[in-house]
């Protein structure tokens, strides 16, 4: 799908592989700051009413309750370019999936004019096949 640009993904990796990490960030961010390619951080965050804590600071031997609401999950999903030269989100109502994911690189990489990469962090759905 992507024809001028080459989409390249950098993902964080298990601890044999830390110090190798480290230096492949460190090229790319060089390479970055030369302008040689583009460099943009991926992540996502989920927000809810839905509280997971059910209990409360309160008197010793008193008992309070703490009144819960659901609803529908937000999520965002956010690319930082380098540098803090630019971001992009998406808000999502729902679950997240790699379809999803997916959908947010290939708008993304409608607009990308030079080699770029992405760099996620070890998060299960980061680490799907697919991605």
């Amino acid at each position: 799908m992507w024809k001028r640009i080459r989409l390249g993904l950098w993902k964080k990796t298990d601890a044999d592989e830390k110090e190798f990490a480290r230096q492949d960030l460190a090229e790319l961010t060089t390479r970055a700051d030369n302008k040689e390619i583009e460099l943009v951080y991926f992540d996502q965050s989920g927000f809810n009413l839905w509280a997971k804590v059910a209990y409360a600071w309160q008197k010793r031997g008193e008992r309070i309750s703490v009144p819960v609401s659901k609803g529908k999950a937000q999520n965002v999903l956010g690319l930082m370019w380098h540098r803090c030269q630019k971001f992009e989100s998406f808000v999502f109502e729902g679950a997240v999936d790699s379809s999803v994911v997916i959908g947010c690189f290939d708008l993304i990489a409608k607009n990308l004019t030079k080699e770029t990469w992405i760099v996620l962090d070890n998060a299960p759905i980061h680490r799907e096949r697919r991605i």
